[in-house]
């Protein structure tokens, strides 16, 4: 990344067109290597959010405002600090103008969280209203989301497996808990500094029928308008059918193969191969791990990606459980290469010893 963050000032000078030839430049050239800051830019740009941007050390509610660290669909994320508590926040921060669809969605995403405890999912503090604001405060992560820590260095598919199955794990804790989530992609995930992921961002999810934590929104019934990022989303999201936790797992395969292969699976004929980009992102894999194992993950990922939402896996943990059966697999085929060689080395040093006592 190129230089600190832009300040508010030049995000709006940015939005609008008024900034200086020399200071666009340099911006844009930070913009290019920083995903916070052009997310920033892109809400600045539509004029809904560029007069709602806070400064540093802005007092709001229980929490002083340090930066902004990042933007959504739903508003502003800013790292934020809590006095009386003495720690730093996630504060996302919405301004509502008497807009109750928006104000019921944040407060649904705060109630959606934290009805999930598990190490995957983030952790939601507090949600509040101020004025014509909204807040949710969620635990502040340092290490950035899981589309930072694929392209931040090389990543062995091995490595890949296993910050995914965590994810996973968040994403099957809150089918448990009776929520899809709808909108799982790699920036929806955060990896702390300890490396352990987190799914975040439950602005769009919604209960599974019969779960416990069924949230009704006239937003989301099937019919109106498409939610969620197109990109990752299900074949049924793209109809506005009625969803439930297979279009996470769906989301969840895109992601995975996107990680290990260089390009996600063809959107409009949902299959696995064919174009030289393929070719290519297995070229670019082949030394990143067992080749025959990767095989195995993309015919479980096939299945994950059918079409018809009844010919994928019954539940996220079955799925999960195939992919893990796979690197187990491999955990074991490798200890039993490393155990023959000491066994090899003991039957040649064996065969030695017979030879040169049967000779005396």
């Amino acid at each position: 990344m190129s230089g600190p963050c832009l300040d508010n000032n030049l995000l709006s000078e940015l939005a609008c067109g008024a900034a200086a030839d020399e200071a666009r430049a340099r911006a844009m050239d930070h913009i290019d290597s920083c995903s916070t800051c052009c997310a920033l830019l892109a809400l600045a740009a539509t004029g809904e959010t560029t007069g709602a941007m806070l400064r540093e050390g802005t007092r709001l509610d229980r929490y002083i405002i340090v930066r902004p660290v990042g933007a959504g669909a739903m508003g502003l994320v800013y790292e934020a600090y809590q006095p009386h508590l003495h720690r730093r926040v996630a504060l996302k921060l919405a301004r509502v103008s008497g807009d109750r669809g928006l104000r019921g969605r944040l407060v649904h995403e705060a109630r959606a969280i934290a009805a999930i405890s598990h190490p995957n999912v983030v952790t939601v503090y507090d949600a509040g209203a101020l004025d014509d604001r909204v807040y949710v405060a969620m635990e502040y992560l340092e290490g950035g989301t899981l589309t930072e820590w694929l392209t931040r260095q090389p990543r062995t598919a091995r490595d890949i497996l296993a910050i995914f199955r965590q994810a996973g794990e968040g994403l099957a804790a809150a089918h448990a808990a009776g929520l899809v989530h709808r909108d799982f992609k790699p920036d929806n995930v955060l990896i702390g500094r300890d490396g352990r992921a987190r799914v975040t961002d439950f602005g769009l999810a919604r209960g599974v029928d019969g779960g416990r934590h069924a949230y009704p929104d006239a937003l989301l019934v099937p019919g109106r308008r498409l939610v969620g990022t197109p990109a990752y989303m299900a074949p049924e999201q793209h109809e506005r059918a009625a969803v439930d936790a297979r279009a996470d797992q769906y989301a969840f395969a895109v992601s995975l193969y996107e990680a290990l292969f260089g390009h996600r699976p063809s959107p409009a004929a949902r299959t696995l191969g064919g174009p030289d980009d393929a070719r290519q992102g297995e070229r670019r894999l082949a030394a990143r791990g067992d080749r025959r194992a990767l095989t195995r993950v993309k015919r479980i990922l096939a299945r994950a990606l059918r079409t018809a939402p009844e010919a994928r896996f019954a539940g996220m943990r079955e799925f999960l459980d195939e992919l893990w059966d796979v690197d187990a697999v491999r955990g074991r085929a490798r200890y039993c290469a490393l155990l023959a060689v000491p066994v090899l080395l003991f039957a040649i040093a064996w065969v030695f010893w017979v030879a040169s006592t049967s000779q005396r």
